[in-house]
């Protein structure tokens, strides 16, 4: 239908019509048309103007969410792939002046690289700019990460933010904790201590039902595998890498004596215990 086809020139289409198939992923018919100024139209010469923007692989129909209650022949919603190359251009060149300007200790590279991410990281990374570019002297003082957070977007659930978290995990070239000074505190431990005496055996146990067990023969004064210990420690299974990397911050002074010898009782792998032996030493 040459009328309806007439219609869908890009150089004749209105710019409400043009502006719909740009921003946004998927609309109605009721929102195509109205922006398209074809409310007013026949049903036929809507028709074929739908049928003209399908052809040209602006629209594509949603069929798993039916056909239009008045006329079949059209779909309820439609997705579209509108492509206006020399918008396309502007934005991404803005983009990339944005992401130019941020703070250097920000991985500028990174978002250069993926602009789609730098969209939606955005509005979080507006505001740690700022904070780096105008309030960087806090991080002079080491912090846990909530205070930090809450210092940063005044939000003191910032750190609960899935946003933010996600964003944090990529937006340094090194580690949020490292670049930001603060420190994930560990798990309190969960143990059964019978001296504090040094040197001691010390049993870290990856089961709660066997801590509580070993607990039991412990307080009969039983050994285990041919050893005596002074203390039991229940690791809450990987968790316990997390309460390794800042033992020095959970562990009484006399469990941090580098003369006591630990034991492991549990069928974490040997990655992982390697992972806990080098945050010991380290």
């Amino acid at each position: 239908n040459d009328e309806g086809t007439a219609l869908l020139k890009d150089d004749a289409l209105p710019v409400g019509a043009l502006s719909i198939l740009r921003n946004n992923k998927r609309v109605s018919l009721q929102a195509i048309l109205r922006h398209a100024s074809l409310l007013s139209t026949t049903a036929d010469v809507q028709y074929w103007c739908i049928r003209a923007l399908i052809d040209k692989n602006y629209l594509v129909p949603c069929v798993e969410l039916g056909r239009h209650k008045s006329d079949a022949r059209f779909y309820r919603y439609y997705d579209c792939y509108f492509v206006d190359s020399k918008q396309q251009e502007e934005e991404k060149n803005l983009l990339l002046q944005e992401v130019r300007q941020l703070d250097d200790r920000i991985h500028k590279e990174f978002y250069v690289r993926d602009l789609d991410r730098y969209k939606k990281d955005k509005k979080y990374l507006e505001v740690l700019d700022t904070f780096l570019k105008r309030r960087s002297y806090l991080l002079e003082t080491t912090a846990g990460p909530r205070e930090r957070l809450c210092q940063i977007f005044g939000d003191p659930h910032a750190m609960d933010h899935m946003g933010i978290k996600t964003m944090l995990s990529h937006c340094f070239r090194v580690s949020a904790e490292k670049e930001l000074n603060f420190i994930v505190y560990p798990m309190p431990l969960i143990s059964d201590c019978r001296e504090t005496t040094v040197p001691q055996n010390v049993l870290i146990v990856e089961n709660l039902d066997t801590y509580s067990n070993i607990r039991r023969m412990v307080e009969r004064g039983d050994t285990i595998i041919r050893t005596r210990f002074s203390t039991i420690i229940y690791s809450q299974g990987e968790s316990c890498v997390n309460t390794f990397t800042g033992y020095r911050l959970t562990f009484p002074k006399y469990l941090q004596d580098t003369r006591n010898t630990f034991y492991f009782f549990g069928d974490i792998d040997y990655a992982l215990i390697r992972d806990i032996t080098s945050r010991i030493i380290c």
